[in-house]
């Protein structure tokens, strides 16, 4: 074994610490972007979802009330009446409010659909009162463990 053999021998010994280190530090690079990834989508899906189930359930409504009225357009008795034409205005105006709504994650697209979303409660809000009806604040929907989610929904409270 010749000197040059030897010093190669505890070079590599010497820099043992260094080498497991790097090695350590690029596996964990390596997992943690994988692992970021993944939670990083299941934060988008839950922020998506707790930003989108309050429009569902505003979507749901509405086309309830556009029920009632080409019910009540067909049957000049019926109790189901609704109160006035602005009505079916606001109502149409709101199902297109609804349809427009902006599903991209860009910051320009966040920012409208933060600004759309706002519009359309302010439009809810004016149906509700012509309708007479209660707003959505006691409207829960439930998921295993205490969780919003959209599988199991209570029944939105009667009229008082």
């Amino acid at each position: 074994m010749t000197s040059n053999d030897l010093e190669n021998d505890f070079d590599t010994l010497l820099t043992l610490e260094e080498s497991f280190y790097n090695q350590g530090y690029a596996e964990g690079l390596r997992d943690g972007q994988q692992q970021g990834h993944t939670e990083g989508r299941l934060f988008g899906l839950a922020k998506g979802f707790e930003k989108f189930a309050l429009l569902g359930q505003i979507h749901g409504r509405a086309s309830v009330w556009q029920a009632r009225a080409a019910l009540a357009s067909s049957e000049s008795t019926s109790k189901v009446a609704l109160p006035n034409p602005r009505l079916t205005k606001h109502l149409a105006s709101l199902l297109e409010m609804l349809e427009t709504v902006e599903v991209r994650n860009g910051d320009e697209e966040v920012a409208q659909m933060e600004d759309a979303r706002k519009r359309v409660l302010g439009k809810v809000r004016g149906l509700e009162s012509i309708l007479k009806e209660k707003g959505l604040e006691g409207v829960e929907v439930k998921r295993e463990g205490g969780e919003a989610g959209i599988e199991e929904a209570r029944e939105v409270p009667g009229r008082g």
